[in-house]
Order: C-alpha cells, then structure tokens, then sequence
C-alpha cells in the first residue's frame, strides 16, 4: 500500500483524520510518518492541541501496523487497547508524528501470535517533532484480530 491509497483508506474509515489534515509522508515497514497542519489543530494558545498531538500519533501507529499487515495479505482489524502520552513542550507549528518499527524479534513474536490465534497485540511507540526537535513521546499497545 503507498502513502496515498492509505490516506484516503484512513479518510473513509476514519473521518477525523481528514478533519485533522492528516496527510501519510513515509510509509513501509520500518516507519510510517505522518504530518498533520496547525492551522487545523490550534488551540486557544495558537498552539497544537493536546487532544491532536495524541489523535496524530494514535494514526502514525495504526499506519505503521495496517501497512505491515496489508503488505503481509493478514487482513485483521487493528484497535488500540492503550496509551500514554508524554507532551514535552508546546507545538506552535505543523508537526511530524513518527511511527518506527519495533525490534525485529517483537514484530515477528507478534505475527507468530497473529497467525496462531488469530489475534496478536504489539506496543509501538511514535514521537511528535516540531521544530527539529521531539515535543511528545506515545506509547500504545495496538490489538489486531
């Protein structure tokens, strides 16, 4: 799948993702990025909002994930069971949320998972940049069955 038909997947199956201006920049199996517009996620602060940074990373994971079990032909659904997020300084501009593949061993621990009990769960972490700089940090175990 390229960035493109993901985005637009993204856009029908998930509508805020169009709300929030998302847009897929890099996507294959060792990271997915994605970028989203201040303009569409201000604050009253002329900051981004906290609930958007979150949003953003939450797609940058789900992206990174979909995208490796599409290229697999492992048509699961893929949910997020849980999360934290650490918001390490304010984002007064268009922003990068960053997906990286875990190690190796955790994604294939995972797919023997998947494929075994058709159900598998993997945590992914994602780091927002403005600036050049890391402004969050996310954590989420994701679900796919």
């Amino acid at each position: 799948m390229n960035p493109a038909e993901l985005e637009e997947f993204l856009y029908k199956q998930i509508p805020i993702t169009r709300l929030l201006g998302v847009t897929i920049v890099h996507l294959d199996e060792k990271r997915a990025e994605v970028r989203a517009p201040l303009s569409e996620n201000r604050n009253h602060l002329g900051t981004v909002f906290g609930g958007s940074l979150n949003a953003v990373l939450v797609v940058a994971c789900y992206a990174w994930l979909f995208n490796v079990l599409q290229s697999r032909g492992l048509p699961f659904h893929v949910v997020i069971k849980n999360s934290q997020t650490q918001y390490l300084k304010p984002v007064p501009s268009d922003f990068t949320a960053i997906c990286e593949s875990p190690d190796g061993a955790a994604v294939e621990n995972f797919l023997k998972t998947l494929e075994r009990r058709n159900k598998g769960q993997l945590t992914l972490h994602a780091t927002v940049f403005a600036g050049g700089a890391a402004a969050c940090r996310f954590a989420g175990e994701f679900v796919a069955q």
